[in-house]
């Protein structure tokens, strides 16, 4: 049984949610310098858009929705299936920048995926 302590859960949980954060200025950057795509403009607006929203339930806690209710839960839920959805929008073999808006994607649902564990957990 592996066992983590209470302090090292609270640097992953940083970790998780301060990664999204340099993906997503560099895909913009490339967005606004090269492409121009309306695809990925869209991509990045419905990622940046739950990233944002993500950030505020964090300094506020009424955004998403307040502890152990379902507004909570299922606000979560759709942002993860969006994160899954501009995921595999992102892999489509035309976008010039699939990397970045793959690991944007991965990086934004997987911190919301961290909010839902800690929702269902705590």
């Amino acid at each position: 049984m592996i066992v983590i302590s209470g302090e090292a859960l609270y640097w992953i949980g940083i970790g998780l949610i301060v990664a999204p954060m340099p993906v997503g200025a560099f895909a913009w950057y490339t967005w606004l310098r090269r492409t121009r795509n309306r695809t990925v403009l869209a991509v990045l607006v419905v990622l940046s858009a739950s990233y944002l929203l993500q950030g505020l339930d964090l300094i506020t806690r009424n955004v998403v929705g307040p502890d152990y209710s379902t507004r909570r839960m299922v606000t979560i839920e759709i942002n993860v299936v969006l994160g899954l959805i501009m995921l595999l929008v992102s892999l489509l073999p035309t976008h010039p920048q699939r990397v970045h808006l793959s690991l944007f994607s991965f990086l934004v649902t997987l911190a919301w995926l961290q909010l839902a564990m800690v929702a269902v957990v705590v």
